[in-house]
Order: C-alpha cells, then structure tokens, then sequence
C-alpha cells in the first residue's frame, strides 16, 4: 500500500474514543455522573459510554453503576436545551384539573425561599363557560424534594 492511501484512509476514520479501564473505573469510583464521564473521556454519545461500562464490567467481573446513564426520571420536570421548562401531563397528577391543551394557561410564582415553583391556572373554567374568575386552581410543585 502506498503511503498516499494509508493517510487517505485514516482521514476517512471517525475519531474514536478509546477505551481506558483505569481512568473509567477511577471516575466510577468518585461518582461522577454520565455527563461528566463522557464530557472528560471526549465521548459523544451514551452508546459508546454504554459499550465502555460493558467491557470494565467484563474485564474487572464487578458490577459498576453510572448515574444518568440509563434513562430519566420521566416524572420530573425539566429545562431543556432550548431553556424551555418541560411538564408533560403525564409526569404530575393534576387531580381533577382538567387541562385543555392549547388553552389552560398558568400564572408562574417562583418562591426562593422554599425552592418551588407555584403555578396558577389562570382559565380554569374556559370548558365550563362559567363566569367565575376567582375558582382558580393551585399546583405547587416542591422542585427541592426531588433530588433524586
């Protein structure tokens, strides 16, 4: 093979992260959280983290956990990459609220002393055609208490 071919296949290759046993388990063992690991071993995505956590279990025969590595709390609300504060009807029990999509709209208060965030339905009666304004509704969502 010539030389030209070598260095044209090599600039073809996507760069890989290399597995390295030892600083993996020494980050396991700090605790450090997926993100993390993957932001100091240069690794783009949770599949190859996967794959590497996979060959240290095999390699040491000990079973290591990573914190985030494995889903999310789909019952937890979010901030996502956009900055946009993420809850799904489905992540709360909203009770008896009945939530109209596209139309129930909320008062946000953010209390800092206590670490929450109290929305206020603002419509609530918009399906009920009631002519009531002071029936509503209260959720207070405690964002402290769930840590984990």
């Amino acid at each position: 093979m010539s030389q030209s071919n070598v260095s044209e296949s090599q600039k073809k290759r996507k760069k890989e992260s290399k597995f390295d046993a030892n600083t993996l388990r020494s980050l396991i063992k700090e605790g450090k959280t997926a993100k993390e690991i993957m932001s100091i071993m240069n690794i783009s995505h949770k599949q190859i983290l996967k794959h590497h956590l996979m060959k240290l279990i095999s390699l040491d025969s000990q079973y290591y956990e990573i914190v985030g590595l494995y889903g999310q709390n789909n019952r937890k609300a979010y901030v996502n990459s956009k900055g946009v504060i993420v809850i799904k009807n489905n992540m709360i029990d909203f009770g008896d609220l009945n939530l109209i999509p596209e139309v129930t709209q909320f008062d946000v208060e953010v209390d800092d002393a206590n670490g929450r965030i109290i929305l206020t339905v603002t419509n609530f009666n918009v399906s009920n055609d009631s002519e009531e304004d002071d029936s509503s509704d209260e959720y207070v969502e405690n964002l402290a208490d769930e840590d984990q």
